[in-house]
């Protein structure tokens, strides 16, 4: 059987749908301990949570919202991963092109602390200079199909390559 897989992982709606539903939550939190609706607190300590609050909530939703790019993985058969920036705006998310300086992508490796649940995948890549992505892909993000493969191919590295690792320590 081969692990090779390659997908087109685009920006999730459900995700944005959440932090957007979150921040709200946030925001209405923020708004009752302002007005003294929540505790006991005194007049500044109620302004200055609830101005923290909003402040949090809407550098959340901005980090959501600037962290949409649009990713290519591709799996090889024996595990190698690489990872391909398509586009940084979901309305972008277009075959690259050969002047695109990422055409080629980099290679990553899944890391021991990546979740893989069965409708839901934060898959952390660490490349070769050390830096850390992570990747939110939840199954509005590709087909069914291309979750499924995305799902066995992770699962099968995963079991490979830290049961080599954790037999070398024993």
């Amino acid at each position: 059987m081969s692990i090779a897989a390659s997908v087109v992982v685009s920006p999730s709606k459900r995700l944005l749908t959440l932090v957007a539903a979150l921040c709200l939550g946030v925001v209405a939190i923020g708004a009752a301990l302002a007005v003294g609706a929540l505790g006991e607190l005194a007049l500044w300590a109620r302004l200055l949570c609830g101005s923290a609050c909003l402040l949090l909530a809407g550098g959340g939703f901005v980090v959501t919202l600037r962290g949409r790019d649009t990713y290519r993985l591709d799996i090889s058969g024996s595990g190698q991963i690489r990872l391909t920036l398509l586009a940084r705006k979901p309305a972008r998310a277009t075959a690259i092109t050969a002047s695109d300086p990422n055409e080629g992508g980099m290679l990553v490796t899944l890391l021991a602390d990546s979740t893989l649940w069965p409708h839901f995948m934060l898959l952390r890549l660490q490349d070769q200079d050390g830096r850390l992505h992570a990747l939110s892909i939840l199954p509005d993000s590709v087909s069914a199909a291309s979750f499924q493969a995305l799902s066995v191919a992770c699962r099968w590295i995963a079991a490979h390559r830290f049961s080599a690792a954790s037999e070398f320590l024993h």
